[in-house]
């Protein structure tokens, strides 16, 4: 008897983990609306729009936010990826243009949040990602909400491609699609007690 296994390709295996663009400012720009309610206000964004993605963020964002009821869109600045810059960048659109709510598209608002929430502090302010500051700032009510993709989804997808290709020798490549989720100050505490699987969450 001879056990049957499956040749080892001579090709590289190629295999993918994403997320769509659009999926970020989808679960963003309700959050900010909702926030804001039927009186609308001023919205604005802010991100490090050295990155091709996160300016088409910000132009969907816009486009979204734009649909809203008695909403104005006053902008968008960008910064250079340091905090001070950052924080210089945000407190100075702010001053100018006095938005009532603010998204900061990229990953560094969590770890500054705390200069931001000074800098306009009757400012409404949504993030991105998981930074265990922003987090607090959520649940004190002081930051409406987060959104990014799963850190487990990132690491777990791609290992398990991996582990397929290694171990199993299977040669179609595969690809997955990344979930976005949102906390919000009705969620985090879920959130925080467990991030990589917990029920109360939104997802696209």
């Amino acid at each position: 008897a001879h056990e049957m296994v499956e040749p080892r390709s001579p090709l590289p295996r190629l295999s993918i983990a994403f997320y769509t663009v659009a999926t970020t400012p989808d679960v963003v720009a309700p959050m900010i609306l909702n926030a804001l309610g039927s009186k609308g206000g001023r919205v604005g964004y802010i991100s490090n729009l050295l990155n091709a993605d996160l300016r088409e963020e910000m132009a969907i964002f816009e486009s979204l936010v734009k649909k809203g009821k008695n909403i104005t869109w006053v902008g968008f600045t960008n910064h250079n990826g340091t905090a001070s810059d950052a924080l210089a960048r945000y407190t100075s659109f702010c001053v100018a243009h006095k938005p009532d709510a603010m998204w900061f598209g990229d990953g560094l608002g969590p770890s500054i949040v705390t200069g931001l929430l000074s800098a306009a502090p009757h400012t409404k302010l949504a993030l991105r990602g998981w930074g265990a500051t922003g987090l607090q700032a959520i649940k004190a009510g002081k930051v409406i909400g987060t959104a990014d993709r799963s850190q487990f989804e990132e690491e777990f997808w791609p290992t398990v491609a991996l582990y397929m290709a290694a171990v199993h020798h299977y040669n179609a490549p595969f690809e997955f699609q990344l979930n976005v989720y949102s906390v919000t100050t009705a969620t985090v505490k879920g959130f925080i007690k467990n991030p990589d699987q917990w029920g109360a969450t939104s997802y696209i």
